[in-house]
């Protein structure tokens, strides 16, 4: 499924709403692209878009094309859905065979429970 940064077909929104699954951020003028999973694809989506908006995207690689290119040559297509359990299995073959050059990690991992310290908090907050 194809679909630009801001466009909104229902059908799109319709299968972000309702599922969890692995996506992709691609960049149209070099073909660069960024893979991950969320089990919420219209708010990951969202989340992405704003920060690279906004300049403060932890992904260094994917923050400076952004900056670099038109933020309208950059998609975002849902590869598959799935039920969340599966969202890292299935994100880590997509890395492991389409070889993406945004991901600064090769390993699906996420952060769903981890509890940052009260120093890791601060340090969040400055940058």
């Amino acid at each position: 499924m194809f679909s630009p940064l801001f466009g909104k077909s229902k059908y799109f929104m319709y299968i972000c709403v309702m599922n969890s699954g692995v996506y992709k951020i691609t960049n149209t003028v070099t073909n660069d692209f960024y893979i991950g999973s969320s089990i919420q694809l219209s708010s990951r989506k969202k989340q992405h878009f704003i920060q690279l908006i906004k300049g403060i995207h932890n992904n260094k690689y994917l923050q400076n094309s952004f900056n670099k290119h038109e933020k309208l040559n950059f998609v975002f297509d849902i590869l598959c859905t799935c039920p969340p359990e599966y969202c890292l299995k299935l994100e880590q073959w997509f890395i492991d065979n389409l070889k993406p050059t945004y991901n600064q990690l090769q390993k699906a991992g996420n952060s769903l429970g981890y509890k940052h310290t009260s120093e890791s908090i601060q340090k969040l907050k400055t940058q």
